[in-house]
């Protein structure tokens, strides 16, 4: 047999094989897409679309995540924008009895990676004055030697700042903390802080009598005992009792809880004196930063 000869064999047969494959294949429902993927590594070619210049791959990043407020351009945006965000708005009403001259809340998203220095930024309406964020006491002792320093606000992930419409009642702004409770009972608050003092620890009250137990646990938090407190429990408790229940107060919470954690809040309470000059009715707040670039817009 010739070489010609046999090579036409060979090639009759290769058809033959190749044919016989696709059509085991088509019978057996086999994808032959899968005979064809991209090798471990290698990424399908991204989008591009077409401009006068060639051809510009498409990236995400670039297209805008959140809408421009009416009235601004994106230039004019702060890098804290929709991160920073106005909430808690009440609006001055000087016949409401309750937070005649208004109020307003900042707010720091979840997602914010560091704190911000807000003191200076400012909400302004459609047609009135800006209101500014102020400085504040950020660690409000209650020991009567020296006076709480104001600090610029710094606010956390999570973290809140109030601005009230009105004076405030201690003559200061601040931030909460877990003793700040004390104060609702010689200062009125509106509204009133926040009753989260820690209870004493059950391991002390462990060593005292049974009546003495449950006094102690009877007592409201943030609340000093007072004369009539002392003579109900006069002849049957013992005098650890009665020092115990007598360091209920302000200092000793301040001191025996400075240094547990989560004792200062993330939440600021400020006043700014004389009622917001808001719309009563409607009106569009914009929140701006120091350099007088939009953070975000609250409308009522």
């Amino acid at each position: 047999m010739d070489k010609r000869h046999s090579g036409s064999i060979l090639l009759w047969l290769l058809v033959v094989g190749l044919a016989a494959f696709i059509l085991f294949n088509m019978v057996s429902g086999t994808n032959l897409k899968g005979l064809f993927k991209l090798p471990v590594g290698v990424n399908k070619i991204a989008p591009y679309e077409k401009t006068p210049a060639g051809p510009v791959p498409i990236v995400a990043d670039t297209l805008p995540q959140q809408p421009t407020p009416i009235g601004f351009s994106s230039a004019q945006l702060s890098p804290y924008y929709k991160q920073v965000r106005i909430d808690s708005v009440i609006r001055p009403d000087r016949n409401a009895y309750y937070n005649a001259g208004g109020q307003f809340a900042i707010y720091a998203d979840r997602s914010m990676k560091q704190p911000v220095d807000v003191t200076g930024w400012s909400v302004r309406g459609n047609k009135s004055g800006s209101v500014f964020i102020p400085r504040a006491v950020s660690d409000y002792t209650p020991n009567t030697f020296g006076t709480p320093q104001n600090t610029n606000i710094m606010l956390e992930s999570g973290g809140r700042v109030y601005v009230y419409g009105s004076q405030s009642t201690l003559g200061k702004n601040f931030r909460l903390n877990k003793c700040m409770g004390y104060l609702n009972e010689n200062y009125k608050f509106d509204p009133s802080l926040p009753n989260e003092c820690p209870r004493i620890d059950s391991g002390r009250l462990a060593l005292l009598s049974g009546k003495c137990q449950d006094f102690v646990r009877s007592m409201n938090t943030c609340a000093t005992p007072k004369p009539d407190d002392f003579n109900r429990i006069s002849g049957f408790v013992e005098d650890e009792c009665r020092v115990l229940i007598n360091k209920q107060n302000h200092i000793s919470c301040y001191n025996d809880n400075y240094n547990s954690a989560n004792f200062f809040s993330k939440e600021w309470r400020t006043w700014n004196s004389d009622p917001m000059t808001f719309d009563t009715y409607h009106d569009r707040l914009v929140l701006f930063d120091k350099q007088g670039l939009v953070v975000d817009e609250y409308t009522y």
